[in-house]
Order: structure tokens, then C-alpha cells, then sequence
């Protein structure tokens, strides 16, 4: 049914009677239902062209620029159409090896492997001290070298640099493991506040100004009062020894 029909179903039945083709008002609707079931048309229209999986061929360049994902020599359009969709999943899982095979599931490779380097960083080393190496030839073309010389000098100087300035430069900006705040509590001094007594599972004591629970790892008894010296942490309890001397954080 068009609009100009519904329309006129909706009218009452006195406005309904005689035949269509003499009656003015369905006439009217007839005329004015076709102008919106052409607005219907180009709605719709538009709705599927501004789908990636259900627009026209000519609108997939549109999609791709506008995804900034051109077309690829050679690449179909199906498998064009296929990877303007999976936009949101390529960027979401780029670089990651789920990523790596769910894009080549999509185009109907589903038995893939990825095999990762076994040291991937150090090819990022590698580049900058070739970059090293591509400045001294590039110093030696300036001062009128030939093309035999200036490649000479690229690869003794990226071969020095890779030899001895990487290990080098590796070793000054490793990342050094930090130690957890409460690993610098290892070797302090702290006030036992309530008697130490494994028989009686109790024991607290009190530095830099918080309580924690406590156990003497000798076995001894430590009254209230005491000092003693933390050997380790797990969790919120102390784990404590007898302490020499009565200095301490409390």
C-alpha cells in the first residue's frame, strides 16, 4: 500500500464514497502520497548507501576516505567492502597477533600462524644506529667522497655502533625493577604494641605511624613495648625478629 492509499483509508466513510477516479480528495491524496513514497525511496536509499555492507559499489571509495583506508592494488571490492567493515575491530586489535588472524579469517585464510621474533625490539636498536651510520656517509658524500667510500663508512660506523654503543646504551636504560613501598619496611625498626605470641596467635606493632599485625619468626615472646626488626612482608602481617637496638620508626 502507498501513501496516497493509506491516506485515503483513513478517511471517514461519507468523504470515501463514489468511485475513486471522480472523487477530488482521492485524487489529491493520490498526487501528494507519490511526492512522499519518492522521499520514502531516497530515505531508504540514502540509509543503504551510508551502510559500508550494504551500499553501492561507486560509495565504497566515500567510506574508505572517510575510514582513511584506501583501496589496494589488486584488491577486490568484496574484500575492499570486507575490511571497510571490520574498521572498528582492525584498530581496536591492531598489531596484536588476534588482530594479525582475525583480518585473515575475514578474507578466508582460517588456518594462520603467527610466529613472533624472538627478540622484535632490537630491530628498533638496530635502525638508529644505521641512522648513525647513514650521517657519516652522508658527511663523507658532502666532503667529495665516492659512492664505494661513503658505503664503506656506512657500514664500519653502523657495525662500531651496533657492536658497542647498543650494549652499552642497553644496559644504561634498562629498566631497573622497583621496590613496593612496603619492601622498604624490610631491615626497619618498629614498637611491638601488643605482645608478640605465636601460641596465642597475637601481635602488633606500630611504625611510621600505622599498626600492623605481627609474628616473630624465632618463636620468642615480645611484650609490649618492645623493639623489633622486620624481616619480611606478605600481605598486611609482619613477619619480625627481636630487635638489637631500640631504635625506631613509630
Amino acid at each position: 500500500m502507498n501513501f496516497g492509499e493509506y491516506m485515503f483509508s483513513l478517511l471517514p466513510g461519507p468523504l470515501k464514497r463514489g468511485k475513486r477516479a471522480l472523487n477530488q480528495l482521492c485524487i489529491f491524496l493520490q498526487v501528494l502520497g507519490r511526492s512522499f513514497d519518492q522521499c520514502k525511496q531516497v530515505l531508504l536509499r540514502v540509509r543503504e548507501e551510508a551502510s559500508v555492507l550494504t551500499c553501492s559499489d561507486a560509495m565504497l571509495p566515500v567510506h574508505g576516505q572517510d575510514r582513511d583506508m584506501l583501496r589496494l592494488d589488486g584488491e577486490t571490492l568484496e574484500n575492499y567492502r570486507i575490511r571497510l567493515a571490520l574498521k572498528a575491530s582492525i584498530a581496536e586489535k591492531a598489531g596484536t597477533n588476534e588482530g594479525i588472524r582475525y583480518l585473515a579469517r575475514a578474507f578466508g585464510y582460517d588456518q594462520v600462524e603467527v610466529i613472533p621474533g624472538a627478540k622484535p625490539d632490537h630491530w628498533a636498536e638496530a635502525t638508529v644506529w644505521f641512522i648513525g651510520g647513514a650521517v657519516c656517509a652522508l658527511i663523507a658524500a658532502i666532503l667529495g667522497a665516492g659512492l664505494g667510500v661513503q658505503l664503506a663508512v656506512f657500514l664500519v660506523v653502523s657495525a662500531a655502533l651496533l657492536a658497542f654503543a647498543c650494549p652499552a646504551a642497553r644496559k644504561k636504560w634498562a629498566k631497573k625493577p622497583e621496590r613496593m613501598n612496603t619492601d622498604r619496611l624490610v631491615g626497619e625498626t618498629a614498637m611491638v604494641t601488643e605482645p608478640i605470641d605465636a601460641c596465642a596467635d597475637t601481635g602488633a606493632v606500630k611504625i611510621n605511624g600505622v599498626l600492623w599485625t605481627a609474628k616473630c619468626t624465632t618463636g620468642e615472646r615480645v611484650e609490649a613495648g618492645g623493639h623489633v626488626t622486620i624481616e619480611r612482608v606478605e600481605g598486611a602481617k609482619l613477619y619480625v625478629r627481636p630487635a638489637k637496638c631500640p631504635c625506631t620508626k613509630a
